[in-house]
């Protein structure tokens, strides 16, 4: 996971550098979302962080998926929960950046949707469509979801590394 994020990131810098953006690779920003047990979050890492003039305008966390399983909708629930910790920073572009490597691409998207189903507390879920243009399993899910803070745009991307569903097809 971390050496596809990275590459992505090293990717990113040179483009975004042309907008005076500063794209960063691990490096402790902001809190995580308190956990429900103790009631206590922790110093943020997120996977990717976006800067303009030293403020945070979008944070990117990713994780690497191999099946449908439960534990993995559990890992990506997880992750959304840690994502959604940094909108209350006040980052309002969310990305969850999904490397599968699953013989059955399908089931993860069907894990995907299940972990999604319910926003973690505290936000509201207004909108979610899946994009996907070329009819190829994988593509961009987009949702939307609202705080009292305001609007968030959250941008689920799923590629699939091995390329199974163009295969079976």
């Amino acid at each position: 996971e971390d050496r596809i994020t990275e590459l992505l990131v090293r990717l990113s810098r040179q483009r975004f550098a042309r907008l005076a953006w500063t794209v960063h690779f691990q490096e402790p920003a902001g809190y995580t979302a308190k956990d429900p047990a103790s009631g206590r979050g922790g110093v943020g890492v997120p996977d990717v962080r976006v800067t303009k003039d030293g403020q945070t305008i979008a944070v990117a966390e990713a994780l690497l998926v191999t099946s449908g399983s439960a534990a993995t909708e559990e890992n990506i629930r997880e992750h959304v929960h840690k994502l959604f910790g940094y909108a209350h920073e006040g980052t309002s572009v969310l990305f969850l950046l999904l490397w599968s490597f699953s013989k059955k691409p399908h089931d993860v998207i069907a894990a995907h949707s299940r972990a999604v189903a319910t926003p973690p507390d505290g936000f509201e879920r207004t909108e979610a469509r899946l994009v996907d243009a070329d009819g190829a399993c994988g593509g961009v899910r987009l949702l939307r979801a609202d705080t009292h803070t305001g609007g968030h745009v959250v941008a689920h991307f799923l590629v699939d590394l091995q390329e199974q569903a163009r295969r079976d097809a």
